[in-house]
């Protein structure tokens, strides 16, 4: 794990970066309900290309590594709009 992040840190901080700006904007927007789920959908859209994108520039890409992405942000996703309840 140490060696990819190496290996890709310029990605790992780019995605650290987008998520914190994503967290930041979260708690900035708590009181527009309707602006909280655009920037869920933005959360989940992002760490899913991120995922994908960085799997396909290392070689690595595959379906399993597709879903993987795909389902932990569905299920981030679920729990952050579960929130804005």
């Amino acid at each position: 794990m140490i060696k990819e992040i190496k290996d890709h840190l310029f990605a790992y901080l780019l995605l650290v970066g987008l998520l914190v700006g994503y967290v930041y904007a979260f708690i900035s927007f708590w009181s527009d309900r309707l602006l909280l789920k655009g920037v869920v959908v933005m959360m989940i859209i992002t760490y899913f290309l991120w995922g994908v994108l960085v799997h396909k520039k290392s070689g690595q890409i595959n379906v399993e590594i597709v879903k993987e992405y795909g389902l932990i942000a569905l299920v981030g996703g679920v729990v952050l709009l579960m929130l804005t309840y």
